[in-house]
């Protein structure tokens, strides 16, 4: 009976360690030191030689020395421990941190009514949300631990953002962007405040999963409230300003990086640039778009005190604040 156990070990034992492995490999952003995740891959964004080397020397020791000792020495064993210490060492390097991360859809329904807020808990921070609601929400917000409120927006934001850059729109749906890809590892609170006796479905989505090295890091779409005083309101770091309350009398100046300027632009000519973009320009979509990262700076002038909307791009508190933007 022990020599049969001995023997299913031996036939079982590389697919489980190697599966093992990969798990292992998958968790080395979480477990390696924030200042060491940088030097422990190459410019790629995979493991350096080095290190996949100490791993394999680690690994391989490992399993042999149980095998060995499982085997109790035997020349079968030895030999058996050395191509499995191979093979797992193999399965690590065309494993290792590409293991992928299983999403769903459908993330909350909304309770119904006016007000109701409905909160939902998630460990990582998609790429984007979206709904389809007759009705507006009345808001969203989302805080991450650590890193604080990285989206909170009232209806008037909600219009504006859910429809940025979207080519045909599905009827009553927006979408909203809040990272530049999946983020991982994260405690996320999201707090979605219905507007009406409605029940609308909250769905996630996420298409891309920055390697967290180098430049290639996840970051937020922040979105804040921003105050719009009478007269001039400069903006000089965002990636969106949305203006819902933008009067036929008041104007924008834009300054382009190239040093062109646009002045004295009006709620119109918003209207019409951002038509070059996306489909869904009704009233009152009035916004900058500065994803491109092409535009230095904007001047705001009101006739009267408003509300608009700002996003930003911002990395996670344990990397530092990018200033700017996406580019």
């Amino acid at each position: 009976m022990w020599a049969w156990i001995i023997n299913a070990f031996r036939v079982a034992a590389p697919g489980a360690i190697g599966y093992f492995i990969n798990d292992i490999g998958d968790a080395v952003d979480k477990f390696i030191p924030e200042g060491w995740r940088d030097k422990i891959r190459g410019k790629d964004g995979g493991l350096a030689w080095w290190f996949i080397a100490l791993l394999f020397l680690m690994l391989g020791g490992v399993v042999m020395v149980v095998l060995k000792l499982v085997s109790k020495g035997g020349k079968r064993g030895k030999m058996f421990s050395i191509l499995l210490g191979l093979g797992a060492a193999f399965s690590f390097y065309y494993g290792a941190g590409e293991a992928g991360f299983i999403l769903g859809t459908a993330l909350v329904t909304l309770t119904t009514g006016a007000g109701v807020v409905t909160s939902q808990n998630m460990n990582f921070v998609p790429e984007r949300i979206w709904f389809s609601a007759g009705t507006q929400l009345t808001g969203i917000k989302v805080s991450v631990q650590e890193d604080g409120t990285v989206f909170d927006s009232s209806a008037d934001g909600l219009t504006h953002i859910g429809v940025n850059r979207i080519i045909g729109q599905v009827t009553n749906a927006y979408v909203i962007t809040l990272a530049t890809g999946l983020m991982k590892n994260k405690n996320v609170l999201l707090e979605f405040t219905n507007s009406a006796a409605q029940t609308p479905i909250i769905y996630y989505d996420s298409d891309s999963t920055p390697k967290n090295v180098g430049n290639d890091i996840p970051l937020y779409l922040q979105m804040m409230k921003v105050p719009l005083l009478i007269g001039g309101n400069d903006f000089t770091d965002f990636a969106t300003l949305s203006l819902p309350s933008l009067a036929a009398g008041d104007s924008i100046t834009i300054l382009y990086k190239d040093g062109t300027i646009q002045a004295n632009m009006s709620r119109a000519d918003l209207q019409m640039i951002q038509g070059f973009k996306q489909t869904v320009v009704n009233t009152p979509i009035y916004m900058v778009d500065n994803l491109d990262q092409n535009i230095k700076s904007v001047t705001v002038n009101c006739l009267a005190a408003q509300t608009g909307f700002l996003q930003r791009a911002v990395a996670s508190v344990s990397r530092g604040v990018v200033a700017g933007q996406l580019g």
